[in-house]
């Protein structure tokens, strides 16, 4: 069994979603320690495995896998769906980052026309990207002037990945309030 220690800011809460999963649906043990610089950092058994914040995700998750207690792949079969997920990954990046409103909004508006259709953003089951954007969405979708008006399918996709075990239990419920 691995031990991975996880290096990150405090307010890079997506990263720390993702090892309280790995905590949850694997046997692997994940202790987090405050960054001593702006980069996130992951070290397994000691040695230093990957810097920056996709590179330390799809390292977790790679832990994660060979370690779960769950057979669903997180990472895609095949390379297009893994080229799906790194993708979705890399929008939840850029959604993190947005920093005005209508940014966000419009972001949201382009994921919200993506569900339209698919139960999961990039492959057919739950994947490291559902995971990401999940915990990228969920301070914003959780704060009480959050109206869920229009985003029907982001809402049916967060209750789903919300449901999922290795994720239910780690936050608690968010209301989805719909006018």
């Amino acid at each position: 069994m691995s031990q991975l220690r996880l290096s990150c800011r405090p307010e890079d809460k997506d990263l720390c979603f993702l090892a309280d999963f790995v905590r949850q649906s694997s046997s692997c043990r994940v202790e987090w320690v405050p960054c001593q610089n702006d980069v996130a950092q992951l070290q397994v058994d000691s040695s230093v495995a990957a810097e920056g914040t996709q590179a330390v995700g799809r390292c977790l998750v790679t832990h994660s896998q060979a370690n779960s207690r769950q057979s669903v792949c997180l990472l895609g079969n095949g390379s297009l769906e893994d080229a799906s997920v790194w993708q979705w990954c890399e929008f939840a990046q850029q959604l993190k980052a947005a920093n005005t409103g209508t940014s966000k909004h419009t972001m949201l508006q382009q994921l919200n026309q993506w569900l339209s259709n698919r139960s999961f953003v990039a492959t057919h089951s739950l994947s490291l990207a559902d995971l990401w954007l999940y915990a990228v969405c969920r301070p914003i979708l959780s704060t009480g002037s959050f109206s869920f008006n229009g985003y029907s399918h982001i809402a049916r996709w967060f209750e789903q990945v919300h449901s999922t075990d290795g994720v239910k239990g780690l936050y608690p419920d968010v209301a989805l309030y719909r006018l």
